[in-house]
């Protein structure tokens, strides 16, 4: 007796990370090129180790780099990475410029510097710069 086997393979969703950054402090309306931030450390897992996370807080519109870190408080920002690291429980305010002028809208994402996933992210912020 005949016997056929068919194997589909299915889509492997990437599960979202289990450590997440909240973004707060953010205002709807930025009318300097200079803001700041603050950063915590959500944790989601049963099986958290308590390791600090590195992260690489960027300024995004259009789904391109238009700003970056220049300074941070409460954490030692590495400014040829533009990273630091974010302990759970710790909230760090970072200073974010942004070098671009053409950007109407914009938000606040924090990266992953080795795989570039996003861990957390701001709502849109409206660009209005001043005459």
């Amino acid at each position: 007796m005949p016997v056929v086997t068919v194997r589909v393979d299915t889509a492997r969703s990437q599960a979202p990370p289990a450590r997440k950054v909240r973004v707060s402090g953010v205002p709807s309306v930025l009318t300097t090129r200079t803001l700041g931030v603050k950063l915590a450390l959500d944790v989601e897992g049963l099986f958290e180790t308590g390791e600090p996370l590195e992260i690489r807080p960027v300024l995004v519109a259009g789904g391109r780099e238009v700003g970056k870190a220049g300074l941070a408080v409460g954490a030692d920002l590495d400014l040829n990475t533009q990273s630091l690291r974010l302990a759970p429980g710790q909230e760090v305010m970072v200073g974010l410029l942004l070098e671009r002028e053409d950007a109407t809208k914009m938000k606040v994402a924090v990266l992953d510097p080795k795989t570039g996933v996003v861990l957390g992210e701001s709502d849109e912020i409206e660009v209005k710069f001043g005459i």
